[in-house]
């Protein structure tokens, strides 16, 4: 529910911040990426920006700063929730 950080003009996309779920610790983003329908433009790890590939793994404490369609952010942010266990 919290405002994106960035909007495109068409406001069709967005871009949201959040710290890893807990439930997604020790998964892959690709993992994480298919179950949401989002893509991790990059990760803050230990104060370092990162641009994860898709076998990176998410670690407590990463800061995910996803792109999403805004149509679809209700549904991405319920399956970030969820956990991959959910797919």
């Amino acid at each position: 529910g919290s405002e994106p950080a960035w909007r495109d003009q068409s406001g069709d996309v967005r871009l949201d911040t959040i710290y890893a779920p807990f439930n997604w610790i020790g998964h892959r983003i690709d993992q994480l990426e298919a179950a949401a329908g989002v893509r991790v433009a990059y990760l803050t790890r230990l104060g370092s920006g990162l641009i994860a590939t898709a076998d990176t793994v998410i670690q407590e404490g990463d800061y995910l700063s996803l792109f999403m369609r805004e149509d679809n952010s209700e549904q991405a942010h319920a399956a970030l929730d969820a956990g991959p266990e959910a797919d």
